[in-house]
């Protein structure tokens, strides 16, 4: 039996029968006089912090348990707080006593929890292998950086599911390719990659015979780039000049200068206020084909009906057109060809539309639907779940989301208009509806998001080992949930796997007991006789 257990028992009989001496007590728990004396003297010793006479029973370890495990998950694995901290944060709470919550002790539990957590990966793996046999999945994929550390990233972006995340010594096609083998056999089948299109993901996407999808994060990224400080620092330079030329102006004027030198500088001023106001019309133009280029690409039209890739590419130029035109008249140079970025990737970005509604179209055809039955799902269904989604991933800009909640109001008018429309048959296909408006993924936001979340991680711990790395995705998939309160394992998978923390405080080991240090005391005892008198 644990000293621990031990000290529970004896208290809580001690608590039950009143004290005894050693000698009787020994006799009826048996156990022996000198281990009494020592949980008593424990007992003893911490009986005046709050909270003792709860923390000594055996709920109390249960929850004391509970306690130093939930903090080392979620403020040490989660929230990457430093041992020295949790050590600190349990000491306030004044729990030092009853649980050993040294330093050293928090990053040897944080440890062994890292450890168990990939324990509990590995008994998940094989039921979620299974139900990836019948699931087919859009991934996006990106590199990133930190200091000598390369990470690849592979992502399901329906569900925010990361499917593979190491390091690795180089990000060449090949690297990829066989990072991403177990991945691409697991699943049914990888519909799209949606990247930067960097040149070894785009020969990684041919050699896996993957569609590659250019994604617009990185095309309006290329807009921004050129534009971003051009107009305010052109609008500084300009208002620096006119402040100069209106004092000349009134230097001119105390002088009593020629009415031809007044007029001349008057209509200096006069030139430099209209090319302040080609900037700010320019910049206003440069915002609005910002929001154009972000309303646009999208499989379906202001009026719901289904958009085609040609299409796209033709309202995409366009914007391109003006961009470069805005660029022209308020002279701003296109130093690293940015622009030619966004060109490039045009068709790319454009052919998801036709890609998407194949997807919807052949999933259709197992359906054996009516003619009519088709157009109301793909005409009426399809376009209100869709802008509806839309308002969800727009939260953080009104223009775009006011914009979203117009589309969606009309959609849902149509959709209860239709006589096809009734509360059974939205049921019906509602689940459906939304794996497709899911499926349609325009941008790797989410894999940027992953990317800056992983950059904070490396600044808080001065680095990561591949342990580590491995506990962050893991937390990420089963672990870290939405505001509606799923993971990314349920959205992917449709399975709700055992609760984490649960399984954590069934498998993880005791905690360590507390222990108190071994001080030296190097004092020199001196002599009486040496030491004066006072």
């Amino acid at each position: 039996m644990r000293f621990k257990t031990k000290i529970i028992h004896t208290y809580e009989y001690i608590k039950l029968n009143g004290k005894k001496s050693l000698s009787k007590l020994s006799k009826l728990v048996n156990q022996s006089k000198s281990s009494l004396h020592r949980q008593i003297r424990v007992i003893d010793s911490r009986s005046n912090i709050p909270g003792a006479d709860f923390f000594e029973t055996a709920e109390g370890a249960i929850w004391l348990r509970r306690l130093v495990l939930a903090a080392t998950l979620v403020f040490g694995l989660q929230g990457k707080v430093g041992e020295d901290r949790l050590s600190l944060f349990c000491n306030l709470i004044c729990i030092q006593a009853f649980v050993g919550v040294s330093a050293s002790s928090m990053g040897r539990l944080k440890n062994k929890m890292m450890e168990q957590i990939g324990l509990y990966e590995q008994e998940l793996r094989p039921t979620l292998d299974k139900l990836a046999a019948d699931i087919s999945i859009v991934a996006g994929a990106d590199e990133t950086f930190f200091d000598r550390l390369l990470l690849l990233l592979f992502m399901d972006l329906s569900s925010g599911y990361i499917c593979m995340e190491e390091s690795a010594e180089n990000r060449k096609a090949t690297t990829w390719g066989n990072k991403t083998a177990r991945v691409r056999n697991k699943f049914k089948e990888i519909l799209c990659l949606t990247s930067d299109r960097g040149r070894s993901l785009i020969k990684f996407s041919k050699n896996a015979t993957i569609k590659s999808i250019a994604e617009l994060f990185h095309m309006q990224q290329s807009i921004v780039r050129v534009f971003r400080y051009a107009f305010a620092s052109k609008r500084k330079s300009l208002e620096k000049q006119k402040k100069e030329a209106m004092k000349e102006l009134d230097n001119l004027i105390i002088s009593k200068a020629s009415s031809e030198l007044i007029k001349s500088q008057k209509k200096i001023i006069s030139d430099i206020e209209e090319r302040n106001t080609v900037i700010n019309n320019g910049q206003a133009t440069y915002r609005k084909e910002l929001f154009n280029i972000s309303t646009v690409t999208h499989p379906f039209k202001n009026n719901d009906e289904a958009k085609k890739s040609s299409e796209l590419s033709a309202e995409l130029n366009s914007s391109l057109n003006i961009l470069r035109n805005t660029a022209k008249v308020c002279e701003i140079t296109n130093k690293n060809k940015n622009l030619n970025y966004f060109e490039n990737n045009i068709p790319e970005m454009a052919s998801l539309v036709d890609l998407w509604w194949q997807w919807v179209d052949c999933d259709l055809e197992h359906y054996n639907c009516s003619h009519e039955l088709k157009e109301w799902l793909r005409n009426r269904l399809l376009p209100a779940f869709y802008w509806k989604q839309q308002i969800k991933k727009s939260r953080a800009s009104k223009p775009l989301r006011d914009y979203y909640v117009e589309l969606s109001v009309k959609a849902e008018e149509k959709l209860h208009a239709d006589i096809l429309t009734s509360k059974p048959m939205i049921e019906q296909w509602s689940s459906w509806a939304k794996h497709w408006v899911l499926k349609f993924q325009r941008s790797t936001s989410q894999v940027e998001g992953r990317n800056a979340r992983l950059s904070e991680t490396h600044h808080c711990l001065r680095g990561m080992s591949k342990l580590q790395i491995k506990t962050d995705t893991i937390l990420h998939n089963v672990w870290n949930k939405r505001d509606d309160g799923t993971t990314a394992t349920e959205r992917l998978f449709k399975f709700k796997p055992p609760d984490l923390f649960e399984w954590l405080l069934s498998n993880m080991p005791e905690l360590a007991m507390p222990r108190k240090s071994k001080k030296q005391h190097n004092d020199i005892a001196m002599p009486a006789a040496l030491i004066p008198a006072i």
